[in-house]
């Protein structure tokens, strides 16, 4: 149904480490101790629990565990390929196993997985050497990376954009950016909050790193989006609960952007009745093709975050070093 719609199934490969044995987030989101029936025991490549909000320690992983996770990986990638994906992504981001292995707030080991910025990333490079190993050549294998902790213990983006580098020469086709999460003792300016927070230093793995990249984090304006594919900041945007909230969000964006023909991008037994008989623009709930200046009064797509005016937001396209307005 995916391909016959013009769009790509891709899956996500992941595994918890120390932030798993939880109830779902609208339960209360709060951590089961290993002897619950609903729980289990948490491993991570150290017994250190997650700082903050999950109180259970985790087991630390042995080196022959290790080993059978890369294994797992490669089986999981290979059955994804077989049931039809074509874009396999490794979650490697928001304190997960994999952003663990990367951070010294949760990676305290004295073995080859530990210690060192080399060390600390041989976890990521045995996972893409593994999945690669299995993947047909045109499947795109891209790794959602948490480069910073945000924390002075934590990850930093400079180690990251070296560890990226390592990455791209194992395979890695993209890397899509975003906050390590490994604990909740974020300090600093975080980004969560800000449109575009994340853009500059996705920028700077582009050009430092030269290889494709994303990031999500409050890009769901269409215009944003927009302006920074077309200043090529980044190479794709993520959108996760721009998503959630309106499933139809290229239609949306199509019609503020000024698309010809924005319901071409739906099945043809709906773009009939949108493009016939609809009455007035506004009648159909999609608000109609408006430019920058007028964004802001669209019912629904009025900026209420704050804008970071001293980094992403300042958005330096390529030929025009004008700020981007969203207020």
């Amino acid at each position: 149904m995916i391909k016959s719609m013009g769009g790509v199934a891709g899956i996500q490969l992941g595994h918890t480490g120390r932030k798993g044995s939880l109830v779902t987030p609208w339960e209360g989101g709060h951590m089961l101790p290993p002897e619950h029936e609903a729980g289990w025991q948490t491993r991570a490549p150290s017994a250190i629990a997650y700082g903050g909000s999950m109180p259970y320690v985790p087991r630390a992983l042995t080196v022959e565990e290790i080993a059978q996770l890369m294994q797992d990986y490669a089986d999981t990638a290979r059955r994804a390929v077989e049931a039809g994906y074509e874009w396999v992504e490794m979650h490697f981001a928001h304190g997960y196993l994999g952003s663990e292995f990367f951070s010294p707030l949760a990676n305290q080991r004295t073995d080859q997985y530990g210690g060192s910025l080399e060390n600390r990333t041989r976890f990521h490079l045995e996972a893409l050497d593994a999945v690669r190993a299995v993947l047909p050549d045109p499947i795109p294998l891209t790794m959602r990376l948490g480069i910073d902790d945000l924390h002075p213990g934590g990850a930093t983006v400079d180690e990251s954009i070296t560890a990226i580098g390592w990455m791209k020469e194992h395979g890695l086709d993209l890397a899509d950016l975003s906050i390590g999460f490994n604990t909740d003792d974020m300090r600093g300016d975080i980004p969560i909050g800000t449109l575009g927070g994340m853009v500059k230093n996705a920028t700077r793995v582009k050009e430092e790193v030269g290889i494709p990249v994303a990031t999500s984090w409050n890009l769901g304006q269409p215009e944003i989006a927009n302006r920074v594919i077309e200043g090529e900041l980044l190479d794709l945007v993520y959108l996760g609960r721009p998503a959630l909230a309106n499933a139809h969000w290229p239609v949306y964006a199509a019609r503020l952007l000024g698309y010809a023909d924005p319901f071409s991008l739906v099945p043809e037994d709906w773009a009939w009745w949108l493009r016939n008989l609809r009455g007035a623009d506004e009648a159909i709930g999609w608000p109609g093709a408006t430019n920058g200046a007028e964004l802001a009064q669209v019912a629904g797509v009025a900026a209420t975050a704050p804008v970071d005016e001293t980094a992403p937001a300042e958005l330096e396209l390529a030929d025009a070093k004008e700020e981007l307005e969203v207020a």
